[in-house]
């Protein structure tokens, strides 16, 4: 999991499932829990939509040209998965302390 988030080091399920699992990380999700409250990306008040970033799940497949940026010529809003997952493995780990 190390190579991964160091490759992506902006992919928030990357960075908790590190964390989660690296015994020299001892579960500390501060670099995930960033991510997510980067609010280009995640924004506070509203589902993303295209006019934040392009693609509905951002830990697809890293940050690839287009897919992070916006493209304003869409109008759906994405569903938040990606948020919602990478949060529940946080989460998980915390509230177990693993």
């Amino acid at each position: 999991m190390r190579f991964l988030s160091e490759a992506d080091p902006n992919n928030a399920l990357y960075l908790a499932l590190r964390a989660k699992y690296d015994p020299k990380l001892e579960g500390y999700q501060e670099a995930a829990v960033n991510v997510l409250l980067r609010d280009d990306l995640f924004p506070a008040d509203r589902l993303p939509e295209p006019k934040d970033r392009c693609v509905a799940y951002l830990w697809m497949h890293g940050e690839r040209d287009g897919d992070w940026t916006p493209c304003p010529d869409r109008l759906e809003k994405h569903p938040g998965h990606d948020l919602l997952f990478a949060a529940h493995v946080i989460y998980s780990s915390t509230l177990r302390g693993k």
